[in-house]
């Protein structure tokens, strides 16, 4: 809006679980930087229109730019995500506080325990892309198991000799599936346009998973095929129950829900007592027996849950330790006695410097300008 009158116009709809972390007026006031709440960083111009997303940055929060000069500065913030883990005395009661589990200088993401309780596989970006990694049950000798880049959301047969994923690398979500003993992944054909999200059935024949467009719950056979469709028009991140007879899934709409069905589909319901999940936690929950493990709170204050499928009733657990901060999925072992999750251990953030940032430019000719490249700085 104008400063001292007029009505406010939007610029533009950014869509998020979290807020926009940060924005600025370029150099001759036509066009506004934004950071989105997945930490990219996009311009729009004032008067509204299609927003353009600068690719050379991520992690980045509160640009800046001169007013002269041509240069844009912003922090290049790196969340140091570990995987911690809470040992249970009983299903609602921890055995001693959450420690830190497994640890790097990248981040990890959704670990996942073996059925035979050996070994576990998790989501990591060590070796830059994120990639799926293998290590013993005590957290000792991590092993790189893919090479394709952008893989994600790992989870194990039920034999715990294969594990399946998602990966983007070929620029559209797709399925793969990858020995836990070594070896090449290999695709798994679903018929679908995007599979994400996948979850291993209890008795190793079927895979379910998720689709973005439509958003809607399917399952494969283990060994590939044509998928079938289980959700009519809504339902993502399905999970099998611990006995086998449903697929917990999220539904998403004002409020984020746990809904359930029958493995063969049909019987579409909300798991009454289930508290709603935040937007960014819905990936935070995780079947295990005579019901659901569960991650709620909000800033600083963030707790583990049990849900009780049998009385309804919830019991919390352990509250988290840390920064405040949960990412990625939880994940209880077969017998109820472990609980992984990926948080936040600690932060570092670099400034980063963009010489001739010229708000003229249109940002399709970036990448053809060998100078317009971001520099670290030394902070």
């Amino acid at each position: 809006m104008r400063p001292n009158s007029g009505e406010p116009h939007e610029v533009t709809l950014v869509k998020g679980p979290d807020v926009v972390a940060g924005l600025a007026w370029t150099a001759n006031s036509e066009s506004i930087v934004y950071t989105a709440p997945d930490g990219s960083l996009w311009r729009v111009q004032a008067r509204g229109g299609v927003p353009e997303k600068l690719t050379f940055a991520h992690e980045t929060q509160t640009p800046t730019i001169a007013r002269a000069g041509h240069r844009l500065a912003y922090p290049e913030v790196n969340f140091h995500r570990d995987i911690f883990r809470i040992d249970l005395a009983t299903p609602t009661e921890p055995a001693r506080p959450p420690t830190r589990f497994i640890s790097s200088t990248a981040g990890q993401l959704d670990a996942r325990i073996s059925p035979d309780g050996k070994r576990i596989v998790f989501e990591s970006e060590r070796s830059e892309h994120s990639e799926i990694w293998l290590c013993d049950q005590d957290g000792s000798n991590p092993v790189q198991i893919t090479s394709l880049g952008m893989s994600e959301t790992p989870r194990w047969s039920p034999d715990s000799r294969q594990i399946v994923f998602s990966s983007r690398a070929s620029g559209i979500a797709e399925l793969y599936v990858v020995n836990a003993d070594g070896g090449p992944p290999r695709k798994l054909a679903t018929g679908t346009p995007n599979a994400v999200t996948p979850f291993w059935s209890i008795d190793g024949r079927w895979i379910y998973f998720s689709t973005e467009t439509p958003e809607a719950v399917w399952k494969v056979a283990s060994e590939g095929g044509t998928a079938v469709r289980l959700t009519k028009d809504r339902g993502y991140y399905p999970q099998e129950s611990a006995d086998g007879e449903r697929i917990f899934y999220v539904v998403r709409g004002d409020r984020y829900q746990i809904w359930s069905l029958p493995i063969n589909g049909g019987d579409e319901r909300h798991e009454d007592g289930m508290p709603s999940l935040r937007p960014q936690l819905s990936a935070a929950w995780a079947p295990a027996q005579n019901g659901i493990y569960f991650i709620d709170g909000f800033r600083a204050q963030f707790s583990v849950n049990y849900f009780n499928s049998s009385t309804r009733h919830v019991n919390r657990v352990s509250e988290l330790p840390g920064l405040g901060s949960v990412w990625g999925g939880i994940d209880a072992s077969v017998n109820n006695e472990t609980l992984l999750y990926a948080g936040v251990g600690h932060r570092e953030a670099d400034i980063m410097l963009v010489e001739g940032f010229h708000p003229a430019w249109s940002l399709q000719m970036l990448p053809r300008i060998p100078s317009f490249q971001p520099t670290r700085g030394q902070c």
